[in-house]
């Protein structure tokens, strides 16, 4: 009996532990262990500078927490592109792939940076806003793009994302942060 007692106390102390470490919230701007995390949309207020070839070049950086050196190397990130739909609430989201090579992005420790080659994507130019998506390995191998290449993920529609991952679009609706 006391076993018993022993057994059951341990198995109550793990499912706690397993309970606690899968939290996820609902305001789409923290990321626990095992979950996905949405950015906001986020104002791109891009700052232009002209190279040595003479082109201009527009910068930008994101800084954020949820961005360290083991998420990087096992987990999915994926930026977006999205402008407000001018017959609704709905923001239109497009993978930033789309705007390649014009637009790109790097993904480091702690920051998004993001550039364009000759063109202001800024909020007050183009109206273009940007999120990204970070999908965590362990997430993403029991989802049904688990078989997808690394090329064609990084590629995949925000809608496509979102059924696969069976999450709803989070914050698509004009929730738009500057």
């Amino acid at each position: 009996m006391r076993k018993l007692k022993i057994l059951f106390a341990g198995l109550s102390f793990c499912a706690l532990v397993t309970t606690v470490s899968c939290k996820k919230t609902t305001n789409n701007t923290t990321v626990k262990q095992d979950s996905v995390f949405y950015s906001p949309w986020m104002a791109l207020s891009m700052q232009g500078f002209i190279d040595n070839n003479g082109d201009t070049v527009y910068l930008q950086d994101f800084v954020t927490k949820h961005l360290d050196p083991s998420l990087l190397t096992k987990s999915l990130v994926i930026g977006y592109l999205g402008y407000p739909n001018p017959s609704g609430n709905d923001t239109i989201a497009q993978n930033s792939s789309e705007f390649s090579p014009t637009f790109q992005q790097i993904f480091l420790t702690d920051t998004v940076e993001v550039s364009s080659l000759n063109y202001d994507f800024s909020t007050v130019n183009s109206g273009y806003y940007y999120r990204y998506v970070i999908v965590p390995g362990n997430v993403l191998s029991t989802t049904s793009i688990r078989n997808y290449s690394e090329a064609d993920l990084k590629k995949i529609s925000y809608p496509d994302l979102t059924r696969a991952l069976n999450t709803p679009a989070q914050g698509t609706a004009a929730k738009i942060t500057n």
